[in-house]
């Protein structure tokens, strides 16, 4: 596209990791398939602490324009829109088993759910700025709309099941967010913030062509939710024993209401404005120049995004004379633990071009394994 005065660019990605979570299991929920329990028992990780999912989809239309200063030039203007949607989750072993198959296997036991946390987000991102492609660099600024968030965080919690069932002792220490539960459609505006996304490269001399340093950041930002939204802190201990109910017979005098129930347990939500950060992603990334017929590279990124540790990626990639790539990567982190993926990309004359890339090869046709996701990219240039 760069021989091209403009260009239109359409983006799809969609991608799910998990560390012991199963594409089976995954499967059996979208679809709302009965989840049998040998299926449930293979998906329950093995670490107490250290499992993880999540997901992205995004979606995106952009335009590239002529370059600023003539033929000599580098930059050129760019602008689009951009939705979003992440989830990301740290979970212990217990918090799964009770989600899962109850708590009827912990009578005399306590479940300990701490250093779990998860994080759900929709928004939607208006975006300008410059790039170069020449050169691999880029700044753009966006404002964002924010549609949906479900969010918490439990530093400390655990539940005891007396020995028979009729005593649950929780304690906990933990907070939650959520937008505004009215209004979580598409066209919902429940936040409002900015964010700056940006690469920049270096070209390293080496032997025997060429070396890349690139490091690039997205989302930076914020979005501050409006003050119809919820928030809950809590810090306490609650032991339950039912309820007590004075006159059966009375029925107008036992009320048992979302907020009568939340009052019994402790739980006082409070509706309030807030800001949180966007979920980033910083990469730092060595390449061979993106001229060279056998090409290389090695990127590590991190996203603050709860559950996602650093993912370290090896690509290997071939140029097939100036009509077509294909290449092989392998990836380690993430949400999840090892992938192997394939890419290509292919141009149809001087104005079109288009990307395939998926994540995790096993994950379309064993639905033993963990992981499953494509990206497409489309661009016509004019």
């Amino acid at each position: 596209m760069r021989t091209r005065d403009q260009w239109i660019t359409v983006q799809a990605i969609g991608d799910q990791n998990a560390s012991a979570i199963r594409n089976e299991m995954m499967l059996g929920l979208w679809l709302g398939r009965d989840l049998d329990r040998p299926l449930r028992e293979r998906s329950w990780g093995t670490s107490q602490f250290g499992n993880r999912f999540g997901y992205e989809l995004r979606g995106g239309l952009s335009w590239t324009g002529k370059l600023l200063g003539g033929p000599e030039g580098t930059w050129r203007p760019t602008a689009g829109l951009e939705h979003t949607e992440l989830l990301g989750i740290r979970y212990s072993r217990d918090l799964y088993a009770l989600t899962f198959f109850g708590n009827a296997d912990y009578a005399e036991r306590t479940a300990d759910l701490s250093s779990s946390a998860h994080e759900n987000i929709r928004f939607q991102s208006f975006y300008a700025g410059l790039v170069d492609h020449r050169n691999g660099r880029s700044l753009r600024v966006a404002l964002v709309k924010g549609q949906l968030l479900n969010a918490s965080d439990i530093e400390q919690a655990g539940l005891y099941t007396a020995a028979d069932g009729r005593m649950l002792d929780v304690g906990m220490n933990a907070r939650y967010w959520q937008s505004d539960t009215a209004t979580s459609g598409l066209g919902a505006w429940n936040g409002t913030g900015m964010s700056v996304s940006g690469t920049w490269s270096w070209q390293l001399g080496s032997v025997p062509g060429p070396l890349w340093l690139m490091a690039s950041v997205s989302d930076l930002g914020f979005i501050r939710w409006n003050d119809r939204s919820l928030r809950v802190d809590q810090d306490t201990t609650v032991a339950y024993n039912g309820i007590t109910v004075a006159d059966v017979f009375d029925l107008d005098a036992v009320v048992l209401g979302e907020a009568q129930l939340l009052d019994t347990f402790g739980v006082r939500p409070t509706h309030t404005a807030f800001t949180r950060a966007l979920p980033f992603r910083a990469s730092l990334a060595l390449c061979t120049s993106p001229e060279e017929r056998w090409q290389g590279g090695l990127r590590i990124d991190q996203q603050y995004l709860p559950g996602y540790a650093p993912q370290l990626t090896f690509t290997m990639a071939r140029r097939m004379g100036d009509v077509a790539r294909v290449s092989t990567n392998v990836a380690a982190g993430g949400t999840g633990g090892w992938r192997f993926g394939v890419a290509g990309q292919i141009c149809v004359g001087t104005n079109f071009s288009a990307d395939l890339s998926i994540s995790q090869v096993m994950g379309l046709v064993d639905d033993s394994m963990r992981g499953m996701g494509a990206a497409l990219r489309m661009q016509v240039g004019f």
